[in-house]
């Protein structure tokens, strides 16, 4: 295998768009994007199961600023039919 320098970097090259236009396209450059876009194919396989995540904190419910708030959670069940 040969380990050579890098040479000269050559001149930059058509987009996609001028390659378009030289080639018979005759729409605007979102046009052409556009017809860059075919349908959606089928669905895949499903992939395998990733890895166990680490433990949560027990007994905590994690809020949106980050903060554990340790009465969230009673505040839930109460929040769900019991009373007092």
């Amino acid at each position: 295998m040969c380990r050579c320098p890098a040479g000269p970097r050559g001149p930059a090259g058509a987009s996609a768009y001028e390659v378009a236009l030289a080639t018979g396209f005759s729409g605007t450059p979102a046009d052409g994007l556009a017809s860059l876009v075919g349908p959606r194919g089928a669905t895949g396989p499903q992939g395998p199961q990733g890895p166990v995540g680490a433990p949560g904190a027990p007994g905590l419910v994690q809020s949106v600023n980050g903060q554990a708030d340790a009465g969230a959670a009673k505040r839930l069940v109460r929040g769900a039919g019991e009373t007092g």
